[in-house]
């Protein structure tokens, strides 16, 4: 079984998403002029845990992103500022990934219809 079996198996990803997941570049943050330059970085929580989400999705080729990353709309919503850097790199994340797969997503009329007891309710 290969690491991504169950990513695969989703509608959302499939053989097609995931094989343009390994092959689109996504941009990952530069945290100090010397990582710029090519000098290895620890970097912010944002940064490790966009890079680190990215990685365990199957990205392979990464870039410095030059400027400021997309601001975290939900940032407000976070009381803790360790907290909230953390969830802005994986919706920074989240964000790439979805634009990797915009074109190797099935149209909302392919997708199958979910059954009745399926979809979800609130309360």
């Amino acid at each position: 079984m290969d690491r991504y079996a169950r990513q695969r198996k989703l509608i959302a990803v499939g053989d097609l998403g995931q094989a343009r997941i390994a092959g689109a570049m996504f941009e990952v943050s530069a945290q100090s002029p010397r990582e710029l330059e090519g000098v290895e970085s620890e970097g912010s929580p944002a940064h490790l845990v966009e890079r680190d989400y990215l990685e365990r999705a199957g990205a392979r080729h990464f870039a410095l992103r030059v400027g400021t990353a997309a601001p975290f709309v939900h940032a407000a919503h976070f009381e803790h500022a360790e907290a909230r850097e953390q969830a802005g790199g994986a919706w920074r994340a989240l964000l790439q990934l979805r634009a990797a797969l915009a074109d190797a997503l099935p149209a909302v009329s392919d997708a199958p219809a979910l059954p009745a007891t399926a979809r979800a309710t609130r309360p």
